[in-house]
């Protein structure tokens, strides 16, 4: 997948709302769209929209997908991947 294909899978804001949503000048955004995304931008898209950033750097490319199934599989990783809420409610279950 490309980076706009992503981008508009993530959300419907304009280029305008998601630069200023992750504090990105909007010609860098634009810049990146049309060449490829830094991994900081792709990070900070998609935390801010709810969205897994491991996954997102699996779905643009840049990381091999063989490193989702060994998190899965990997219970000290997938701890410290879960969010603080994710524990929480894991732990109350």
């Amino acid at each position: 997948m490309n980076f706009p294909e992503w981008l508009t899978q993530t959300t419907t804001d304009s280029q305008g709302d998601v630069a200023a949503r992750v504090g990105l000048p909007l010609r860098t955004l634009q810049y990146q769209l049309r060449n490829r995304p830094k991994i900081e931008t792709v990070i900070a898209i998609a935390d801010a929209y709810g969205h897994s950033p491991f996954v997102a750097l699996v779905d643009l490319g840049y990381v091999d997908a063989r490193w989702l199934s060994d998190l899965e599989d990997n219970v000290t990783a997938a701890l410290m991947a879960a969010t603080p809420d994710q524990l929480t409610d894991e732990i109350l279950r």
